[in-house]
């Protein structure tokens, strides 16, 4: 089967350039971690499609990662790149972060009824005794 075609396409946060199958409309930056919606445009005088944020989805609120500064506040990722605390991300997207992150977490490790979770799939295969 011949591979699909691929283009070159621009985040719209960090400028990275990233190639990308030619049917894709939303992607996460492997380099920010941000989510991009691919532009059908190209920009002038090279190969290369812009990118934006993405439009308002309830699942664009969900943080994108996290981390402690040294006075011990928590700040959180939103899905455009932004850098919130905690109550500001609360106010701001409608959903505690922390307790959103808390429950990602959680489905990653017990998995989501209908979903297959590829996370726990060497600790299942090694106890059912198909990993040496």
């Amino acid at each position: 089967m011949p591979d699909e075609p691929k283009k070159d396409v621009k985040c719209h946060y960090c400028g990275q350039i990233i190639t990308v199958p030619t049917s894709t409309t939303i992607f996460v930056c492997h380099d920010c971690g941000v989510v991009n919606d691919v532009q059908d445009t190209i920009i002038a005088g090279t190969d290369i499609c812009p990118c934006s944020p993405p439009p308002q989805w309830a699942g664009w609120d969900l943080p994108a990662g996290s981390h402690e500064d040294p006075l011990h506040r928590w700040w959180y990722k939103t899905a455009t790149g932004q850098w919130l605390l905690e109550d500001a991300y609360t106010k701001q997207l409608g959903m505690n972060p922390r307790i959103a992150q808390q429950a990602m977490r959680l489905a990653g490790i017990n998995g989501v009824k209908g979903y297959f979770n590829t996370s726990t799939l060497a600790k299942k295969a090694k106890k059912w005794g198909y990993v040496p």
